[in-house]
């Protein structure tokens, strides 16, 4: 058996994988990054129409900034989610996550809107028919997914839960959390509070399901 097929070098390998993972989320973030300069997104020199959830012609960077001032006077961990106004599953996630209902949701004793503090952030928006990436809103996700090598963004929304003093940060898809139902608020719930947790340097958040799990999910539900 060739060495790189041994158990012993695969656990190797885990294991240094993990202390890597554990080294970057540990990490110091830093935002805005050096050199960076605000873009403004393509098409945003027009007025803007329409009830929007994601202000994707401001500066992201100055909004995550803000919001994470304002997570860190409030003693939260900030919830960031990534996504855009012509995304339908940005819009309903948008909704559950505003719910009354949602917010109350306990967790060892803690309400949702005592833990976490939610933004919205724009990472791409339609301009004469295409999406177009919001530079400031991907300057964002890059550096914090640079936190997060482990984690591979693959669809939006997408979340990262950090916390506002240390920069630990866990980050999640969420697209086996929808189904033809609509969202599964309780296991968005589960997912958050996890998340919470890990970037407050509790135990690392369960991982996502594999893709044909998650296919089933997305068609049939839980």
């Amino acid at each position: 058996m060739p060495l790189w097929q041994s158990p012993l070098w695969q656990g190797l390998t885990t294991a240094l994988m993990m202390v890597v993972v554990a080294a970057t989320a540990n990490a110091e973030l830093r935002l805005p990054p050096a050199g960076y300069a605000f873009t403004p997104a393509p098409g945003c020199d027009r007025p803007q129409r329409g009830v929007k959830i994601y202000d994707d012609c401001a500066d992201q960077m100055v909004l995550f900034q803000k919001a994470r001032a304002e997570a860190f006077g409030a003693k939260k961990q900030l919830l960031v989610v990534f996504g855009a106004n012509w995304c339908p599953s940005c819009r309903s996630l948008e909704a559950t996550l505003a719910r009354p209902e949602f917010q109350a949701r306990p967790f060892k004793g803690i309400a949702m809107k005592d833990r976490v503090l939610p933004v919205a952030l724009g990472i791409s928006l339609l301009h004469d028919g295409r999406v177009k990436d919001v530079p400031s809103g991907q300057a964002v996700l890059k550096a914090i997914l640079a936190k997060r090598p482990d984690v591979k963004h693959r669809t939006i929304p997408f979340i990262a839960v950090i916390d506002p003093v240390t920069g630990m940060t866990s980050t999640r898809n969420l697209d086996d959390l929808e189904s033809g139902n609509g969202w599964n608020a309780a296991a968005v719930a589960t997912v958050v509070f996890a998340a919470d947790e890990e970037s407050r340097g509790g135990p690392r958040a369960p991982g996502e399901p594999g893709w044909l799990t998650r296919k089933w999910l997305r068609w049939f539900g839980p």
